[in-house]
């Protein structure tokens, strides 16, 4: 999840940097600005998805989005400290996982639709289809688990389990 960050995050600098210089760094600002609108706005599309997985794709498109968003938003706001922060990166790494394997699925049944026609490759697309489904409800959760989560008790609990040294349970 970190090597993933490292990029975004060296752009963000650039942009934070910008800000102090907005007439000097118009360039920079408004290309920062018009992606933000254009992902808020109208997500890039999918273009090789073929006819029958384009509801797919453009939940792919739209995640990815969101993705990129909730990415930016964690940088900015934990900066360098995301490294001690490894429950939020397991679910950007999670997050990311699944996108990659949407992608991938779309693409299979895709290849297959063009060897096999729509009839041939009903299969595919129905495998699609529903991992799709799946992996859109674990990308949501995770995106959504950054911000709402109970890390915080996990991390209390785990500290008081450190101190007393061991965890009996009552028979």
């Amino acid at each position: 999840a970190l090597s993933g960050l490292q990029r975004p995050g060296e752009y963000l600098k650039e942009v934070g940097r910008a800000l102090h210089a907005p007439i000097k760094s118009f360039g920079l600002l408004r290309e920062f600005a018009g992606k933000h609108i254009q992902r808020a706005v109208q997500p890039p599309p999918i273009k090789h998805a073929a006819a029958p997985l384009t509801r797919d794709a453009e939940r792919l498109s739209r995640l990815t989005m969101a993705f990129a968003d909730q990415c930016e938003a964690v940088l900015r706001r934990h900066g360098k400290s995301i490294v001690e922060r490894e429950y939020l990166q397991k679910r950007l790494a999670d997050a990311a996982i699944d996108l990659y394997a949407v992608s991938a699925s779309i693409s299979r049944a895709t290849a297959r639709i063009e060897s096999a026609g729509e009839e041939g490759a009903a299969d595919h697309v129905r495998l699609a289809h529903t991992f799709t489904n799946l992996a859109v409800r674990r990308i949501r959760r995770n995106l959504r688990m950054i911000d709402q989560n109970s890390d915080r008790r996990f991390h209390d609990i785990a500290g008081w389990l450190r101190e007393r040294g061991e965890y009996r349970l009552e028979s």
